[in-house]
């Protein structure tokens, strides 16, 4: 995923996206990076989405197997520090996750169907008849550790994001006068002025005569008033209060006592 979007930010006005978005990273919320996936569950904040560490390891992983392909026997662990790859991979991810946010904020959610038919054409996911195998597919997600849901989100995010940057890379921006608000918005500048105003500065106010006061009250009333309250204590009893397990009565013992209490059963003629 990391190299499908590497190929469509070459191009100029996908650049240009990823520039502005650059310039509202105090809007959306960046957060600081970690130098690596240990320094706790969360890398980045991203417009008040997380960056887990989780998925950082997993594209880490994907980033390490394609320079595995690439370079062969050459490849060594080193390299990876050489080449500044979690920084990069990092990077990557939240230029991403920036991408998904500005594809949401503008309404492009692809539905289900599209969804559907995207993942059914992947060649990855179709057997030697060239047709969709439901059972490669989940064997696939389960190797790569993810469930299906999180899967089909991940491909509904993946489309936004493309809608997106073809949609920009389909106009044709006037680049001068992009260039000249950028440069305006990174070194515009705040003018501002302060003043403070003490007690001293304030004269002539008199002292307000007991009548004055009194009716100033009056029609303040409520400002200086609060509702009466009641309070009100009260004991509950129940089986629950007795102690220890409240016994069952036997049949007997049952009449026993209705005949001993039966003046109370009785209604007088």
């Amino acid at each position: 995923m990391l190299d499908e979007f590497r190929s469509i930010s070459t191009n100029i006005a996908a650049k240009l996206l990823m520039a502005l978005l650059v310039l509202s990273f105090a809007v959306w919320g960046i957060g600081d990076m970690v130098r690596g996936p240990h320094g706790g569950d969360t890398i980045a904040t991203v417009g008040g989405t997380k960056i887990t560490a989780r998925q950082f390891d997993r594209a880490m992983q994907q980033e390490v197997n394609n320079l595995q392909q690439r370079l062969g026997g050459q490849y060594s662990p080193e390299i990876l520090k050489e080449l500044r790859v979690p920084r990069h991979v990092a990077r990557e991810l939240i230029d991403q996750r920036l991408i998904q946010l500005e594809a949401k904020s503008a309404g492009l959610v692809p539905d289900d169907a599209a969804v559907a038919k995207q993942i059914r054409s992947d060649p990855e996911f179709r057997n030697e008849q060239g047709k969709f195998d439901k059972a490669g597919f989940d064997a696939r997600l389960a190797n790569k550790g993810m469930t299906e849901k999180a899967y089909v989100s991940q491909v509904r995010r993946d489309m936004a994001s493309r809608l997106l940057l073809s949609a920009i890379g389909a106009a044709v921006p006037d680049f001068d006068e992009a260039a000249r608000m950028l440069y305006a918005a990174k070194n515009q500048q705040r003018e501002a002025t302060f003043y403070r105003l003490t007690p001293q500065l304030v004269s002539g106010v008199g002292q307000p005569t007991a009548a004055e006061e009194q009716a100033y009250y009056k029609s303040h009333e409520a400002a200086f008033t609060v509702p009466e309250y009641r309070r009100v204590s009260y004991v509950t009893f129940s089986a629950t209060n007795l102690p220890g397990k409240p016994e069952t009565p036997s049949e007997s013992e049952l009449r026993e006592m209705y005949q001993t209490r039966i003046s109370e059963f009785k209604k007088p003629e």
